[in-house]
């Protein structure tokens, strides 16, 4: 028979389980751009239309595969038009949070702006007094790490890194359905270097590849030497780490390793799951 001290430890174990099983992280702020160039008044018909726009935002997530846009007040000069785009390797629900966390941010950090533009790990989220549905690539955000490479030829590794970001751009623009690519490369035998490339769905396969190039071409005058950095335009971003940062995923049309993939990640919990209903009995109904 159990300990009562057993029993407590290993519900303890099975809770933590649990909470890990089902939880999902917060998205994680990354950038914001205010505009300073014009406001809006509180309460004015722009006011309006744009808190319809950041419900309509809100509310659209199960409906849009990730990317959304939408324009309220359309033919008047209190128009407004806002888009989102989360990252394609995402949940619904970590999609979720991160549109809402960035409606709300937004406003925090951009009140009264005409013109704004919020950037997260997970998703990115932007609206203006005008159509934002057009390849842009201002403003624009680089971000690097703090840290230089080090241990790794420099020459070596800008030729894997801009091999890596170059292949990406042309896979994420021809996407048949997410403009959307990740991959890694090996460096050194202790060096895998990790790339991401995105662009909004609205994009042509040219306008694509132009901007995520234009943002590859970012990258040198302010991030040489580090073990990563991003470039976060509007229309696309790219970014690059030392470490892995986006899910893994087997293409579809891959059979049963594909589904060797989904049985490991959704059978292992289950199984423990069941491990612990087991012990939960032992511990508390065996005598």
């Amino acid at each position: 028979m159990a300990t009562r001290k057993q029993r407590i430890i290993f519900s303890g174990l099975c809770g933590s389980l649990n909470l890990a099983t089902h939880a999902e992280a917060a998205p994680t702020y990354t950038a914001t751009y205010c505009t300073n160039s014009t406001t809006y008044a509180p309460n004015t018909t722009f006011h309006t239309n744009l808190k319809i726009l950041f419900y309509y935002l809100s509310n659209n997530i199960s409906h849009s595969n990730g990317y959304f846009f939408t324009i309220e007040g359309f033919g008047t000069t209190d128009a407004v038009s806002g888009l989102f785009l989360c990252r394609a390797d995402i949940s619904t629900t970590l999609c979720q949070q991160c549109v809402s966390a960035a409606t709300a941010e937004i406003r925090r950090r951009c009140p009264n702006q005409t013109e704004a533009a919020i950037w997260y790990d997970e998703c990115m989220l932007r609206y203006a007094n005008r159509y934002v549905t057009i390849n842009s690539v201002s403003p624009m955000v680089n971000l690097k790490d703090a840290n230089n490479i080090s241990g790794v030829d420099l020459g070596r590794f800008n030729q894997s890194l801009y091999g890596l970001l170059n292949d990406l751009a042309t896979k994420a623009a021809s996407s048949q359905s997410r403009k959307f690519a990740a991959g890694e490369v090996e460096v050194t035998r202790s060096v895998t270097m990790y790339g991401l490339e995105q662009c909004t769905d609205d994009l042509t396969d040219a306008a694509c590849e132009a901007c995520l190039r234009y943002a590859i071409g970012t990258l040198p005058s302010c991030c040489t030497e580090k073990q990563g950095a991003r470039a976060l335009l509007p229309s696309c971003n790219v970014r690059y780490e030392l470490y892995p940062f986006y899910t893994v995923t087997s293409p579809s049309g891959e059979g049963k390793a594909g589904w060797a993939t989904v049985v490991l990640i959704v059978g292992v919990p289950i199984v423990l799951q069941i491990l612990c209903m087991v012990g939960m009995y032992w511990c508390g109904g065996r005598k």
